[in-house]
């Protein structure tokens, strides 16, 4: 928290129910259980095996089901 003129601002957080470090609305719309942090499900799952952890397919709007990102044909 920051203090803002004498306030405190409070920032929401997107909910992590697993605390795998991934928000759940996200795990849901990626076809991904927010309920289990382990396998392709966790942070460093890779469900479509294109070499892309969860986290960073999460961090770069990717979507970790789509083992051709960039759509050129080649995972």
């Amino acid at each position: 928290m920051r203090a803002l003129a004498g306030a405190v601002e409070i920032v929401a957080l997107a909910p992590d129910l697993d605390g795998d470090g991934l928000p759940n609305d996200w795990e849901v719309a990626n076809g991904l259980d927010p309920n289990d942090p382990s396998g392709d499900n966790g942070a460093q799952g890779d469900p479509d095996g294109d070499g892309l952890p969860n986290v960073d397919e999460h961090e770069f709007g990717f979507n970790p089901q789509d083992g051709d990102t960039d759509g050129d044909g080649i995972s």
